[in-house]
């Protein structure tokens, strides 16, 4: 009966907090997915001034160069530290859906052929600031894949997405959406 009881109470506190609004400046990890030893996300964040958004998390942990001004004689450049690169997918589950369903008719078109998201960059835990996102579809030995690359100036980054992650992700997406009817 205690078992039960437990069991009970931690499904109505999970339940309560995913129906509540997220407070400002907090990741909410909707669906995480690992995949060819890389793991995807889809989270949500409210940014400080009340922006909501569903953000598909692509690449984590990658190391580039980030300009000096001239302290490293060699290069010109030092290494640093990007945690994570992000594409905005929509301001609710909707349109998060939609542009996942759009990410997919990507794989359709052409090599080479391009278009614009809006990323983010994430440098030590910390969600930046808006920037363009590029994806080009590239075509690899074992099939055609979507090559995002992120610049905001300072930091720049890529990743690449396969045609299974997506569907993979939208199958999490259906599945979290029967869970959580009520999310945003």
């Amino acid at each position: 009966m205690k078992r039960l009881f437990a069991v009970a109470f931690f499904a109505c506190i999970a339940f309560f907090a995913s129906a509540q609004d997220t407070p400002a400046g907090i990741r909410m990890e909707v669906v995480e997915i690992e995949q060819d030893d890389n793991e995807f996300a889809i989270f949500t964040y409210k940014d400080e001034d009340g922006t909501f958004g569903y953000y598909l998390s692509i690449g984590r942990e990658f190391r580039l160069f980030e300009a000096n001004d001239g302290e490293d004689g060699i290069f010109n450049a030092s290494l640093s530290h990007v945690d994570e690169s992000s594409i905005w997918l929509g301001a609710n589950r909707d349109e998060a859906m939609g542009t996942l369903d759009y990410l997919l008719t990507l794989y359709d078109k052409d090599p080479g052929f391009s278009t614009e998201f809006s990323g983010r960059l994430t440098r030590v835990m910390k969600l930046g600031d808006p920037t363009v996102a590029r994806c080009v579809v590239i075509k690899r030995l074992f099939g055609k894949r979507l090559l995002f690359i992120f610049d905001n100036g300072r930091y720049t980054a890529d990743a690449e997405l396969v045609k299974s992650t997506v569907k993979a992700l939208i199958s999490s997406m259906k599945f979290d959406a029967k869970l959580h009817p009520n999310r945003q």
